[in-house]
């Protein structure tokens, strides 16, 4: 095999990748494995112990960011259906009472929805925020046991069990 077939640093991350994962299949500890490439390239132990946190770190960070989107979905989904409830109610009683009373005062359906789209704007906005290593809310939702959900408002309850 010649140089040819190697194109890029991302070649040779995917021929190492398959590489370890061959050698996975025939058994042995990856830590070892891990351990022993480290030493070949003049890794120090230190130097992989960090790596390795920071690699944890950021997996932790990458599921939290998941369940926070998974989060604001489901709320999503509630705020939407409430709002449209709400406005398909107020349509009905507009036509319903005497002398439309509900039609008249239009103003609290319009500003109904107009909150309610602020808050789902602020509470998306909330979603996607990357935490730091210090965060509250993720130090939370390690506490709470690292869910598949994490409501962008978690209460009280959840502060308390810090």
């Amino acid at each position: 095999m010649g140089n040819e077939s190697l194109r890029s640093g991302q070649d040779v991350e995917a021929i190492l990748r398959l590489a370890i994962q061959s050698g996975t299949e025939t058994g042995g500890d990856l830590r070892d494995q891990l351990q022993r490439s480290a030493d070949e390239l003049g890794i120090s132990r230190e130097a992989l112990t960090k790596a390795e946190d920071r690699f944890v770190a950021t997996l932790k960070i990458e599921r939290f960011m998941k369940a926070k989107r998974q989060g604001f979905q489901s709320k999503l989904t509630k705020y939407l259906s409430i709002n449209l409830m709400f406005q398909f109610l107020w349509g009905f009683l507009s036509k319903t009472t005497p002398f439309g009373f509900f039609y008249r005062t239009y103003e609290l359906p319009v500003l109904f929805l107009f909150v309610s789209s602020v808050y789902i704007a602020t509470k998306f906005v909330q979603s996607r925020q990357v935490p730091t290593h210090s965060d509250p809310s993720l130090k939370i939702w390690q506490v709470l046991g690292e869910p598949d959900t994490y409501p962008i408002n978690h209460g009280s309850v959840a502060s308390q069990r810090l």
